[in-house]
């Protein structure tokens, strides 16, 4: 029972914000655990999402997260030549939640660009315009020297910003940090590691603004790690992790709840022992079979649980240990993300997500 209770816990907390997946108002949730053929997947969607140019699927906040190198690295959703998918064009308020880690501030000139959705083509004026929405990282010589993070729109085309507002607090290089930009009916907020900005500076605009993407003159580009300033390419160098884009102002209790599951993330237990065993499952995303390898053997019993998003239990089997690998049928199961735990006659040996396509 204690067993029991304990994978139950691990589910609520890997599921600490998939009450919000549940939610009609998830537009877009990329997780980036999981890379084939250098694309990722939308767990709302259960689909490709996007795709990565010469980025490194690394050890994230959560999982696994995108690297990028600061010269030449980014992704795009979808892809290159492709428009995002119209469905954010249509978005006038909601809110995006993202990790990020920089690893290199242009202080002297440019921006490190985390998210941009704009003009595929560098607009003819200085600063980074893009005719849609951007958050970045550093807006010098503008702002000589500043290590700011912002979050800015142009509702008027390649001229100045309609919006933007400044973390006023420089950003730490190395540190994961959790941004939540927020925009509702008639405001407009930001939080940064589960705290309201309350510090922010308005460089355009006021706390009134409600400026998301539908105000963008231009839907064609989503990329992740690239941008423009004064007509120059600029990249990201760092990480970018869980991104989720909802159609609704997420309140604090909700901004909380996603800083808590980056804040306490539940990670693999090894089995006691002279050696550690380390457990691989593949493929994830998996359609109907899933594939379980195990470093060495194990004379344990060993049980393989699954359960939905609100922590019911909705499949178990068996598994001998001593076999090394195990090929399981899920075709029972619906389409969806859920949870995985792995145990022993006392522990758990492992639990993460499991996407099923």
């Amino acid at each position: 029972m204690k067993l029991i209770k304990s994978i139950l816990f691990s589910c609520i907390v890997l599921l600490s914000a998939s009450r919000l997946n549940a939610q009609d108002g998830l537009v877009a949730h990329w997780s980036f655990d999981t890379i084939v053929a250098d694309q990722f997947y939308d767990h709302v969607t259960n689909e490709v999402a996007g795709t990565i140019y010469r980025v490194e699927s690394v050890p994230g906040k959560i999982g696994m997260a995108l690297e990028f190198n600061g010269s030449n690295a980014y992704a795009r959703i979808p892809a290159d030549g492709e428009a995002p998918p119209s469905k954010f064009s249509k978005l006038e308020k909601g809110s995006i939640s993202l990790w990020f880690r920089i690893d290199y501030i242009p202080v002297d000139y440019g921006i490190a660009p985390i998210f941009y959705y704009g003009r595929n083509t560098a607009c003819d004026f200085y600063d980074a315009a893009n005719e849609g929405l951007i958050f970045e990282v550093g807006h010098s010589p503008i702002h000589n020297g500043s290590r700011r993070l912002y979050f800015t729109t142009w509702a008027n085309g390649c001229t100045f910003p309609s919006f933007c507002y400044d973390s006023w607090d420089p950003i730490i290089i190395g540190i994961w940090y959790h941004y939540v930009a927020v925009v509702g009916e008639d405001f407009n907020t930001g939080y940064l590691n589960g705290e309201e900005m309350v510090d922010r500076r308005y460089n355009f605009g006021d706390p009134t603004s409600h400026e998301f993407f539908s105000i963008a003159r231009s839907h064609e580009t989503l990329w992740l790690g690239r941008g423009y300033w004064n007509t120059d390419d600029m990249y990201f160098d760092g990480a970018i992790d869980e991104i989720r884009i909802f159609d609704y102002p997420l309140t604090q209790a909700e901004v909380d709840s996603l800083f808590e599951e980056g804040e306490n993330p539940i990670t693999s237990t090894p089995v006691t022992g002279s050696e550690d065993i380390d457990i691989f499952l593949y493929p994830n995303p998996a359609h109907e079979t899933i594939h379980l390898d195990f470093s060495q053997q194990t004379n344990k019993a060993l049980t393989f649980r699954i359960f939905d998003q609100v922590g019911k239990m909705v499949f178990q089997t068996s598994i001998s240990g001593s076999d090394q690998s195990a090929t399981i049928d899920l075709n029972g199961l619906p389409k969806g993300l859920y949870i995985y735990a792995l145990e022993d006659e006392s522990k758990i040996l492992k639990t993460d997500k499991l996407l099923l396509k």
